[in-house]
């Protein structure tokens, strides 16, 4: 799983330091969005699966009962509150991209609308949250 997270970390930082500034097309901010959402989920599972096999939490069915396990239990054990909320964060902007109404360009920015209102994804925002998730990964990895 280790491996998995790394590479979609991997996938992240070469789109956003090597392709992005050599193609300069917006609508990548979401593929690299993606990728970073994904890194994200990896780190969830993997952390609920090591709680797991340490018999410290239940595993459900459903995948909001297993968030709110990983909320209350499991994350506060391995991070410390501004981590979770950029994991919290990424979450919640994918959930926005699913069930988005309209998505476009507009200039240096990606803009998702639906009912709720909007969120704007540019280079800026993209950067902070794969260093958030790529300083977490690193220190996962050293506890583990």
């Amino acid at each position: 799983m280790l491996k998995e997270i790394q590479l979609h970390l991997n996938k992240a930082g070469h789109m956003i330091f090597v392709t992005f500034p050599l193609i300069q097309e917006q609508r990548m901010l979401l593929t690299i969005f993606k990728e970073i959402n994904l890194a994200v989920n990896k780190i969830i599972l993997m952390l609920l699966k090591i709680e797991r096999e340490k018999k410290m939490i239940p595993l459900y069915k459903d995948p909001r009962m297993n968030f709110r396990v990983f909320l209350k239990k499991v994350a506060p054990k391995y991070l410390i509150s501004n981590e979770k909320e950029k994991i919290i964060e990424i979450l919640r902007i994918n959930k926005k991209h699913t069930l988005a109404s309209l998505e476009f360009v507009r200039k240096d920015k990606f803009v998702i609308f639906d009912d709720a209102g909007y969120e704007i994804l540019t280079i800026k925002k993209i950067k902070e949250l794969y260093h958030s998730i790529d300083i977490i990964f690193k220190k996962l990895k050293e506890k583990i």
